[in-house]
């Protein structure tokens, strides 16, 4: 049986930005994100799955519902057990499903969300889980900035909202995009930054005048207007701006920078600190809390196993931290959630943070 998988690209580890560079409406688009109880209590004291929000509101699922995704924009995604589909449902006290259901499903981070059945055909659903246009393609992802990617022959390329291709299927790996650019590879070793038309406003010129920059390594997705590609080793890292590239700048570091770190209101997370490409300057900050100054005290009775991005509403309100071997969401001055959780494959902080499940299949 043919197997086609969607990339369930839930959306960033950042703001939410418009492909302009502008600050979306959308932003905060995540508003609940999955839980579930510990085993050894929780919610009800069973197993069932929950969604949460970090004003502290939940809502528990019923317990046919299982791996649920986050709730992107008021719609969330969760396999029926008895059914053993994915189905859409409506992000409330008592979930509405939406349309029929489905062998794997993606996300409404745009107008339309990607469905597979399970002999492999893809479709695009709208928010009524009508199907809206079908796409020949073995993989498919979600839409940003009005591109989604898609791969076909062994090769990547994106369409719009119509379905069409309007980027060609020509690139060996390809990231989806983000503030209106996307990071794609020609090769195995060389990569572009392309826009919404798909015309290269940065490529990897191999420029020698930078040590060891045929060791660089690139960021998935282009923030706050930059690219960052960083050494191997991490001690050392390039700032390509994709809007003006002569403002690109190379930076040597007496530490390491987080390869998969973001930009988030123009400073860049390394190990202890915060630089600002733009300024040169940087700022010491707790690792553990990614620069939230509000959560430098919790340090001292928590271990923060990670940070909500600004993606999810709320951001800053929250941390994912554990005391002993049990985790909770807690506030800055050490609330906590009554019953210790655990995040799912699906839903924990890493796919929160990173906001990607690239080839992931929701099983």
């Amino acid at each position: 049986m043919k197997k086609t998988f969607l990339f369930l690209s839930m959306a960033v580890a950042m703001t939410m930005l418009s492909c302009d560079g502008g600050t979306s409406e959308t932003e905060g688009f995540i508003d609940y994100v999955s839980i579930q109880p510990d085993p050894n209590g929780g919610y009800g004291g069973n197993h069932s799955w929950a969604l949460a929000n970090l004003d502290g509101d939940v809502i528990e699922l019923p317990e046919n519902l299982q791996y649920p995704t986050a709730s992107v924009n008021g719609i969330f995604a969760a396999k029926d057990a008895e059914q053993r589909k994915w189905f859409f449902y409506t992000t409330e006290k008592e979930p509405k499903q939406i349309g029929e259901g489905w062998y794997h499903v993606g996300a409404f981070t745009g107008k339309y969300a990607p469905v597979t059945t399970e002999e492999g055909s893809i479709s695009y659903v709208d928010r009524e889980g009508k199907v809206a246009f079908d796409v020949v393609a073995h993989n498919a992802g979600n839409f940003f900035c009005g591109r989604a990617l898609i791969m076909a022959s062994n090769l990547y390329g994106y369409i719009d909202e119509t379905g069409e291709l309007v980027i060609p299927a020509e690139y060996v790996k390809a990231e989806r995009f983000n503030e209106g650019y996307a990071v794609v590879w020609k090769s195995d070793d060389e990569w572009a930054v392309i826009d919404t038309e798909g015309k290269e406003v940065v490529n990897d010129t191999r420029d020698h005048s930078y040590p060891n920059h045929d060791d660089y390594v690139t960021q998935d997705l282009v923030r706050d207007g930059y690219l960052i590609a960083a050494t191997p080793q991490g001690n050392s890292f390039y700032f390509y701006n994709v809007k003006e590239p002569d403002k690109s700048i190379y930076k040597d570091y007496m530490g390491r920078v987080h390869i998969y770190t973001y930009m988030y209101e123009g400073e860049c997370l390394m190990e202890g600190a915060l630089f600002n490409p733009e300024t040169g300057g940087s700022r010491l900050c707790d690792r553990r809390t990614r620069g939230l100054a509000q959560f430098n005290d919790l340090v001292d009775d928590f271990f923060i196993c990670d940070v909500f991005t600004p993606e999810v509403k709320g951001y800053g309100k929250k941390v994912a931290a554990s005391q002993g071997d049990q985790m909770y969401l807690v506030t800055p001055s050490g609330s906590k959630t009554e019953a210790p959780i655990f995040m799912s494959e699906l839903g924990d902080l890493d796919f929160i943070n990173e906001m990607v499940m690239e080839s992931n299949t929701a099983y």
